[in-house]
């Protein structure tokens, strides 16, 4: 029996479907995801290492859980929203365990599900996918979800209201309303957009601000 060469997960090259949880085999090469045949090369944003590989070093990204061994919580956030959405040019802690980023053409913000496991409520699954045929809500680097600003942010900004929705909050936008005014004005932005587009967030948490909160260390 000839055995497979250790594959060197530091290769960019590396990063294909045939390396990948999520790809069944060259039997069947069907993605888990997506269902269907694929041999992708450098360009899939849902790849992760496979569990049973053979590798020269340990990867970064396995599929199941592994701890983050000298990496802070807010490091592997930022590089996950690199990964997503292009190098952040600002960032924000808007709570324990929840950060948004900016970057010249996008953002988003990613939260710790460690710290935040009530918003794997919103989806019963262990590869949080937000939508289907859409790569913007996933479980990354371990214990991290990204969600991006255009529809998918307002879930944490519901879950977190109290925590998130502060008058520092609010001077990052071009308000001069009283502020609890502009709370109460935010708040229904979030239910009309969280209704049009997660509208399944609203059954699991149909009032703002229930997500459990956490003392700040």
């Amino acid at each position: 029996m000839i055995e497979s060469r250790p594959v060197d997960p530091t290769k960019y090259s590396n990063r294909k479907c045939e390396h990948c949880e999520f790809w069944g085999d060259w039997d069947n090469p069907i993605c888990k995801l997506s269902k269907k045949q694929k041999e992708y090369y450098n360009r899939c944003k849902n790849f992760v290492w496979r569990k049973d590989g053979n590798y020269t070093v340990p990867p970064e990204n396995y599929a199941c859980s592994m701890p983050a061994k000298g990496k802070k919580p807010v490091v592997i956030a930022r590089k996950l929203a690199a990964q997503m959405w292009g190098r952040p040019d600002g960032q924000l802690k808007l709570a324990e365990g929840i950060w948004m980023f900016s970057t010249p053409s996008h953002g988003g913000i990613i939260v710790d599900t460690d710290v935040r496991p009530e918003i794997l409520k919103v989806r019963a699954l262990t590869f949080v996918y937000i939508r289907a045929g859409s790569s913007s809500g996933y479980t990354d680097e371990q214990h991290f979800v990204a969600l991006e600003e255009d529809c998918d942010a307002s879930i944490a900004e519901w879950l977190y209201a109290n925590e998130i929705i502060t008058p520092r909050y609010q001077k990052r936008f071009t308000s001069e309303e009283p502020f609890e005014t502009w709370k109460a004005n935010r708040i229904d932005m979030l239910y009309k957009s969280l209704n049009q587009w997660n509208s399944d967030v609203l059954k699991v948490f149909p009032v703002p601000g229930t997500g459990q909160p956490v003392k700040t260390k």
